[in-house]
């Protein structure tokens, strides 16, 4: 959270932001987090770009297992081509979530649990490597006494040359009408007057709900304040707020038993 109200900050202050296209080729896990009894772990995980799934690991490697004496663990990205040499990266903007998964070797618990997971956006990341810390990492940042989590976790993201020039077109449109370019700019446009009066007479209804609920709990002795969930539904609910029916939970008849406010 922290990290996005930092980009909101940017936003404002340039009024708007880039929308670029990143390729990532590699993912770099610094120090082992102690999910193995022996203090290693079987890690793999899952890439989503604006909420859509665009990478599973496991579906196109092998899980390797990481020593709790490895420094790092390399996850390359870039397939293998039938030369023996790499391919390219996987493309991204906007949004994207990465989230880590360990997966249980153990004979009758092969399961996998979450692991730990971040968010950040494309827009914002300046050259071609950006490094996150166990504090800007979610779970692992709740591990404050670093029973899983070395206080050295990082996971470290590569791509490719921002500065080369670009092979495919914006984002993942295959359209030819589409400009040849990694690198967009959006800006921040001022809220319209439709916008602005709508929100504003969504706050008066806000308001005069409120008021109703207020009027009535006022009116209401002790003995009838117990109020059903359904007249509490039907004072915000209703569209005319000068006639609601009240209903009380009493034996007697005292009170309001239906009329108007």
């Amino acid at each position: 959270q922290r990290r996005y109200v930092r980009y909101m900050s940017s936003v404002f202050n340039q009024g708007g932001y880039a929308l670029q296209r990143l390729v990532l080729e590699r993912i770099v896990m610094h120090t082992c987090p102690a999910h193995d009894r022996d203090g290693g772990c079987d890690p793999w995980f899952v890439v989503e770009e604006n909420l859509q799934q665009v990478l599973d690991w496991r579906k196109h490697n092998k899980i390797r297992n990481m020593r709790s004496s490895d420094k790092s663990f390399d996850f390359d990205l870039r397939k293998i081509q039938q030369d023996g040499t790499r391919g390219k990266g996987l493309p991204l903007v906007g949004d994207i979530k990465i989230t880590m998964y360990e997966q249980d070797t153990f004979p009758g618990n092969k399961k996998d649990r979450l692991s730990c997971y971040l968010w950040f956006h494309t827009g914002f990341v300046e050259g071609s490597r950006v490094s996150f810390c166990k504090e800007d990492i979610d779970v692992a940042s709740a591990d404050k006494h670093s029973r899983v989590f070395r206080d050295g976790f990082s996971l470290e993201f590569i791509f490719s040359d921002p500065s080369a020039p670009p092979t495919a077109t914006f984002g993942r449109s295959k359209s030819s009408q589409e400009p040849n370019t990694t690198i967009r700019f959006r800006k921040v446009a001022p809220a319209s007057f439709r916008v602005l009066e709508n929100t504003r007479k969504q706050k008066e209804a806000i308001r005069a709900q409120e008021g109703i609920i207020q009027t009535f709990m006022g009116f209401a002795s002790p003995s009838h304040s117990a109020v059903t969930a359904t007249s509490i539904t039907s004072l915000m609910q209703g569209n005319n707020t000068s006639h609601v029916n009240l209903y009380l939970n009493s034996d007697s008849n005292e009170g309001f038993q239906g009329g108007d406010v």
